[in-house]
């Protein structure tokens, strides 16, 4: 019989925020919601490579947006709207010790007739 010994990892982490989002409509027909957030995510484990360090996959800004046209009259009783969506991220790293960064700043865009 054959017994495993395993050594968990576990990481101490401090994680602290702030997240706020609006929305602005205009007579039905102009709409804008926007979002973003902060996040300050530290290492507090007492390892040097990486105590006070972000955490990896945590980005510390985050924003999205997304403008839109509605209820926009076409032919008849037909309505039609467009929109787009931006989303960005930075500051996020791949590796404990903040060597690695996600380069440039992820930007997503896409947009289509609603």
């Amino acid at each position: 019989m054959a017994a495993t010994c395993g050594r968990a990892t576990w990481v101490a982490p401090r994680i602290l925020g702030v997240e706020i989002s609006a929305t602005l409509d205009w007579r039905g027909r102009l709409r804008f919601f926007g979002q973003t957030t902060f996040t300050d995510a530290r290492d507090l484990e007492n390892v040097k490579a990486s105590y006070g360090r972000q955490l990896p996959h945590r980005p510390r800004l985050r924003a999205y947006a997304r403008p839109e046209l509605r209820n926009l009259a076409l032919a008849g009783r037909w309505r039609w709207g467009i929109y787009a969506d931006l989303d960005a991220t930075s500051g996020n790293y791949l590796d404990s010790s903040n060597l690695v960064k996600v380069e440039p700043a992820r930007a997503l865009r896409r947009g289509r007739p609603g």
